[in-house]
């Protein structure tokens, strides 16, 4: 019992500190005497070696239940660099693949999920400076199996190497590995890709979400360089390869640009949704409902105090009929990652005219940079998971290594209820892939080069 818990304080004070942090000060004074290659390569090795020791450790304390922690990692997965976006693609019994969007690799990671475990990935190269921004799965073949959403945004500012910016789907995940095994990088003109929209230009398409009535589906997208939102309406809710019809909004002010980067759809059962689209440069939360007429329309401007790098989550936080909206504030200049400055989360609620309130905020951790709803305890509603990804966007700019809070409404009040010490999470998502009645987190850790699978006790 006393070796159980000495262990696990060894495990939390190495949390506490952040993985890999203390050797990084420790490295920084002999670095002179390592290359660049080696100095990441030694890091990069710490930080898993300690994360599957600490999933070791969990397992432990979790199978013997002897002082047993509030949560606990299950496992690990490499994974590309600077993940963007994550999809989970379902099969049959909750089992699946993961597919992640490595923006700075140019490439897609295929991992298969088999009995709630994380198998070796499969890398999908796209063309070069392509920077895979966002994926989302979609139903497909009259549901029989689901399709991979892709956006891409282009880098390549010249044109010389890459002068489009796009969104298609592949029809299934069988697609996908044909692509892989093909050699093919240029996805856009093979069998195994659909074109939804096409844009010449760089800087494009941020990010996908999907929903579907009884006998539509719409295909949501932002553009940041243009400021449109991209509505794709499918009349045969089943057939994507057909042509939608393209609905624009645009929603760039007057006095600037908002440079979209998120969209969550908020679902309704007497209307239809409404989307919410985070700006990287306005502090305002964008709402987009359609109006009598059929159009789609800005409906409100939201304004949350401060700018974001964040996505938007949706969730039934209070147990009421509608669903709440959270927006993570990064704190500061969203293009400064050297900071350390501590953030906000802006919570708005569905009041009786069917408008959103003003945001109520709650002081986060350093640099929110996603939130994740999800029923992590398994009592019918969402809690809200805020990835905070702390500061510096290189090894040696690593000044505070981040974490995750997990916020609750108890009562009336939005508290945090945990704190998962991972170093530098970036992007996540909810998912019960094990069928237990709870979700778990899946997260990318930026610098790590991996996945993480969260699961709260």
């Amino acid at each position: 019992m006393q070796i159980l818990k000495r262990i696990f304080r060894i495990i939390e004070l190495i949390k506490t500190m952040g993985i890999g942090f203390t050797l990084v000060k420790i490295i920084n004074n002999i670095r002179r005497n390592f290359t660049e290659f080696y100095y990441l390569y030694v890091l990069i090795w710490f930080n898993r070696s300690i994360l599957r020791f600490r999933i070791l450790v969990s397992a432990i304390l979790n199978r013997v239940k002897i002082f047993k922690p509030h949560y606990y990692l299950y496992d690990i997965t490499n994974a590309g660099y600077a993940i963007r976006s994550i999809a989970f693609l379902e099969v049959a019994n909750h089992e699946g693949y993961i597919v992640t969007a490595d923006v700075a690799d140019d490439s897609l990671s295929i991992i298969p999920v088999i009995n709630n475990r994380f198998h070796s990935r499969t890398i999908v190269p796209l063309p070069e400076r392509s920077a895979p921004m966002s994926v989302a799965a979609v139903n497909s073949e009259n549901n029989h199996s689901q399709g991979l959403l892709l956006a891409t945004f282009n880098f390549d500012e010249s044109g010389k190497i890459r002068d489009r910016t796009d969104l298609g789907m592949f029809p299934s995940i069988e697609d996908i590995y044909s692509l892989a095994n093909s050699g093919i990088k240029n996805y856009e003109n093979s069998t195994y890709y659909k074109n939804i929209l096409v844009r010449k230009g760089h800087w494009g398409f941020r990010c996908i979400n999907v929903h579907e009535t009884e006998d539509h589906k719409y295909i949501v997208t932002a553009d940041r360089s243009t400021d449109i939102i991209y509505i794709s309406e499918f009349e045969k809710i089943n057939d994507l390869l057909s042509d939608p019809l393209i609905h624009e909004v645009d929603i760039s002010y007057t006095e600037g640009a908002a440079e979209p980067i998120f969209c969550a759809i908020v679902p309704n059962k007497t209307a239809l949704p409404v989307y919410c689209i985070s700006q990287r440069y306005h502090p305002d939360l964008t709402i987009i409902s359609r109006d009598n007429s059929g159009q789609y329309v800005i409906s409100q401007r939201i304004d949350v105090g401060g700018l974001s790098r964040s996505s938007v989550a949706v969730g039934n936080f209070r147990n009421t009929r509608e669903n709440d909206i959270a927006l993570g504030i990064w704190g500061g200049d969203p293009g400064d990652l050297n900071s350390v400055t501590r953030g906000e989360l802006a919570v708005c609620s569905t009041t009786d005219n069917r408008t959103y309130s003003s945001p109520v905020i709650h002081k986060a951790g350093i640099h929110p940079t996603d939130v994740v709803a999800g029923d992590f305890d398994g009592d019918g509603l969402d809690e809200l998971a805020v990835l905070n990804y702390g500061s510096g966007i290189h090894y040696t700019d690593r000044i505070h290594p981040g974490n995750i809070q997990i916020f609750k409404y108890v009562g009336d009040e939005f508290i945090i209820i945990d704190q998962i010490n991972v170093p530098h999470p970036r992007i996540g998502i909810s998912k019960d892939i094990d069928n237990d009645g709870k979700d778990e987190l899946i997260v990318s850790l930026f610098f790590d080069k991996c996945l993480v699978g969260i699961k709260l006790s």
